[in-house]
């Protein structure tokens, strides 16, 4: 089977869901800070969890993960700069389980 398409549970607020064969995204509605854009090519690798999305300039983008739903606070990982193309955010440190990923810009 590749990846979970389904809502875990204590996951809210989910708008949108992406599966593969070695990873699963849920898309949270968190406020205004949490991205409404579309991930392109979330990719679980040797280099660990890479995902892109259309950038904008003058906007400045974080990818940020909790390892279990009940940490009260998300781990921030480097601000990367908007530009008027794909970004590329990456987390070098992701574990081969389960680690849930949400994208804020400013």
């Amino acid at each position: 089977m590749c990846g979970q398409n389904v809502v875990p549970p204590g996951l809210s607020n989910v708008v949108q869901i992406a599966a593969g064969a070695v990873h699963s995204l849920g898309l949270v509605d968190a406020g205004p800070s949490v991205m409404r854009a579309p991930l392109i090519n979330p990719l679980f690798g040797t280099n660990g969890f890479t995902v892109s999305l259309q950038g904008r300039s003058g906007h400045v983008y974080v990818l940020l993960y909790k390892d279990h739903l009940s940490e009260p606070a998300w781990t921030s990982l480097p601000l990367i700069a908007g530009a008027p193309w794909a970004i590329q955010l990456q987390d070098p440190t992701a574990p081969k389980t389960q680690r849930f990923y949400r994208v804020s810009k400013w």
